[in-house]
């Protein structure tokens, strides 16, 4: 079994909204985590969808390439049976933004044999 610590306090942590207007927030209905705008946090001037490689542990995993603001909200599920009671997911920065992964959830599944 894997154990995941959640926490509700949102203090200490940003959550930001890539390409969110400048100055704008908002609360996620379902998470209730505060978004805030990038521009604070961006020095070129420019609001990018990134294009970066995901690896789970030295494999590949997908390339994401995020073109508009519509193509980044979406999930990705993948079913992993890891050979030991951990697992690296790394995030490749290809040269065409900062990769970034807004949420991760962990579940076990039952084995029916």
């Amino acid at each position: 079994m894997l154990l995941v610590h959640a926490q509700d306090d949102q203090s200490g942590f940003v959550s930001i909204d890539y390409g969110l207007p400048e100055g704008s927030s908002y609360i996620e209905k379902t998470t209730f985590v505060k978004y805030i705008s990038d521009a604070n946090y961006i020095d070129s001037g420019e609001n990018k969808n990134p294009e970066f490689e995901r690896h789970l542990g030295a494999n590949f995993w997908e390339l994401v390439k995020l073109e508009n603001a519509t193509t980044a909200n979406r999930h990705k599920e993948l079913i992993h049976v890891p050979r030991w009671n951990y697992i690296h997911i790394c995030l490749v920065n290809t040269g065409f933004g900062v990769p970034f992964i807004s949420s991760i959830e962990l579940r076990v599944l039952q084995c029916i044999l």
